[in-house]
């Protein structure tokens, strides 16, 4: 217990210091990093999926790797070592690039702020009035803002509130459905073959990951919602509990035990992977987004941490709605 009381400490500090620093930078590389976070959760369902499928052919390989257990966990954890390793090889090369040490020092303006204070200057320029103009008294106080090293959490928290907003709905539903609803759901056919049988909930756990893995990647291509209809987006996706939860929701024991109205498994697998798309989109584009609304690297700094702290509670939210849903069904 005290093993995973630390390693959930480090993770959480790794990650809110991660989102802190990828805030100053261009949002591609934000999205690279969340990108990366998906593709590990994938990555684990791919070779869940693959074991289970060649040991339904060949018992042995189930018995073989319950006979060598202690040795497959050590060989899983220097994995994971290895990895960790060359990922702070990777960030110490990093934090000796120039790009880092620019972006690091350099205040970058959102695209939105840039384009705006870009306009108020060439519009009193051609002003003879210039110091009654109500754009350059805007531009000195911003000025003078930056000019000072004091950053307000909650004025940062209600510039990105919108955001925040989204980022906590959207991991509420999310976590409410997945695992714990979404792995209940069963084929409606599992006499047909054994990938309807005992492969089929190891597959949608493939597709739930691929489809967000395939949102976050692909979301630099669509077009900028903007923050309010990031958040009635998000909203939305409500519809997936009732969605869900009306598919073929079996217990441990193969039981019934919802009210099945949508009886096909090509709409229980379209459902999960419309809801695991929209999570990924969704969460990638507020991350993305949201640094253009401040703009100096403490304030984006800071707006990491508030996005990162609204992301935990939106998990802790979501997991406690994933016993309140289990709960409204039959026993």
């Amino acid at each position: 217990m005290v093993s995973i009381l630390l390693v959930a400490c480090a993770s959480t500090l790794m990650q809110e210091g991660l989102l802190r620093i990828v805030a100053t930078f261009p949002p591609q590389y934000t999205q690279a990093v969340v990108s990366g976070q998906s593709f590990a959760g994938l990555a684990v369902s791919l070779s869940n999926f693959v074991i289970l499928w060649a040991g339904q052919d060949d018992t042995r390989l189930l018995h073989s790797l319950h006979a060598n257990a202690d040795l497959c966990g050590f060989l899983y954890f220097v994995l994971v070592f290895i990895t960790l390793v060359l990922c702070l090889l990777a960030f110490a090369i990093l934090t000796r690039m120039t790009l880092f040490r620019h972006y690091q020092s350099v205040d970058h303006p959102g695209h939105h702020q840039k384009e705006y204070f870009d306009d108020a200057s060439s519009e009193t320029d051609t002003v003879d009035t210039l110091d009654a103009s109500p754009r350059k008294r805007l531009l000195e106080e911003d000025d003078e803002a930056a000019a000072s090293n004091k950053v307000d959490m909650m004025e940062v928290a209600f510039k990105i509130r919108f955001y925040a907003a989204a980022t906590f709905f959207v991991f509420v539903i999310t976590m409410g459905v997945f695992p714990g609803i979404t792995s209940a759901i069963k084929s409606t056919q599992p006499e047909k073959s054994i990938f309807f049988d005992k492969l089929f909930t190891p597959f949608t756990l493939i597709l739930f990951n691929a489809s967000d893995f395939v949102a976050r990647l692909s979301a630099s291509r669509w077009p900028e919602l903007g923050q309010k209809k990031v958040l009635l987006a998000s909203l939305a996706r409500f519809i997936f509990f009732p969605l869900l939860m009306l598919c073929n929701l079996q217990n441990k024991s193969h039981e019934v035990i919802t009210t099945v109205v949508f009886r096909s498994d090509v709409l229980a697998m379209l459902f999960m992977a419309a809801c695991a798309f929209s999570n990924g989109l969704l969460c990638t584009l507020a991350f993305m987004e949201y640094p253009d609304l401040l703009r100096r690297n403490a304030e984006k700094e800071l707006g990491g941490s508030v996005i990162f702290f609204v992301l935990s509670i939106g998990l802790t939210a979501g997991s406690l709605m994933s016993f309140v849903l289990r709960a409204m069904l039959k026993p």
